[in-house]
């Protein structure tokens, strides 16, 4: 019994020299770990006010030189980088390894890259449609031939457009880039082009004489560069004239909405016929009408 008290005895007193051995140590390391905290906040804050300084720098340069969606976009950009240099750096000192978080990023970078890929391709288009110019807010576009309406916003990955029936069209900024594109605002004139068929029996010269009347007497019409009335085609049906007239690009629809009336009301006026498709049917066998009924002659 002597014995078992001493050996418990011992290990009481073993186990209390570990204890407060242990607590000694984390007692002496706790300045090292306060430094080493006090260290990675500071480059964390540090790291944050750079970063915001300068994005807020780029963001009031660029601003004065390229559209703000654009110049927020590279602004965020800039601010998102130094944060992620400064994140880096702290883990680095709180003793963080990174080398696994370095492999992991480099898969998901190339994941996220890919899955980005249109979207990086349409901010950078945005940026090169600014710097190229090839429209501006208003203007009266044409793109691939089939999509034609007024420029009502420009964003950083897409570009909105108004169409002619009022509908709204958003255009990923790198079709535009890629594509064929005619802006007819920044034209100084635009001609409204017509064919204007009449009738083979009519008199062609007196048709352009009342055609040049309307042009001359229209107030939108331009004297400079002056229309052009041609005889153009011996249509199947009709004889047709080509009506050429230039106009500020604002007015075109106006102006080609008036000709067009005012054409077909004078040429009618006076007694000159607008025909229509006609077909001519000549058959082998001659037919004969009984009671009403197509018969073939005997």
């Amino acid at each position: 019994m002597v014995l078992d008290s001493i050996q418990l005895q011992e290990a009481t007193e073993s186990v209390l020299n570990a204890t407060t051995g242990n607590i000694v140590r984390e007692l002496a390391a706790l300045p090292q770990h306060a430094l080493l905290v006090a260290q990675v906040v500071v480059v964390l804050v540090v790291t944050y006010l750079i970063a915001r300084k300068i994005s807020s720098i780029a963001l009031k340069t660029l601003s004065t030189r390229i559209p703000s969606h654009i110049a927020s976009g590279i602004s965020k950009a800039v601010f998102y980088a130094i944060a992620l240099i400064g994140l880096t750096v702290a883990l680095g000192i709180a003793g963080i390894d990174l080398s696994g978080l370095v492999l992991a990023g480099t898969i998901g970078g190339i994941v996220v890259g890919f899955a980005a890929q249109n979207l990086l391709s349409n901010f950078f288009a945005g940026i090169l449609n600014y710097f190229e110019r090839p429209f501006n807010i208003g203007d009266y576009v044409e793109i691939s031939g089939d999509i034609r309406g007024f420029i009502i916003d420009i964003r950083m990955l897409s570009t909105y457009i108004r169409g002619l029936d009022g509908e709204i069209i958003r255009i990923p900024n790198n079709t535009i880039f890629t594509s064929s594109l005619i802006n007819r605002t920044k034209l100084k004139t635009r001609a409204v082009v017509l064919n204007v068929g009449i009738s083979y029996d009519d008199d062609p010269n007196k048709a352009l004489e009342i055609i040049k009347s309307i042009l001359d007497r229209h107030p939108l019409v331009l004297a400079e560069p002056p229309p052009i009335l041609v005889v153009s085609e011996l249509g199947d049906s009709s004889v047709n004239i080509l009506v050429k007239a230039w106009v500020v690009p604002q007015t075109y629809l106006d102006v080609r909405k008036d000709l067009v009336a005012m054409i077909k009301k004078e040429l009618e006026r006076n007694g000159i016929t607008i025909p229509f498709p006609q077909r001519v049917l000549h058959f082998a066998t001659p037919l004969g009408l009984e009671d009403g009924t197509i018969r073939d002659k005997p």
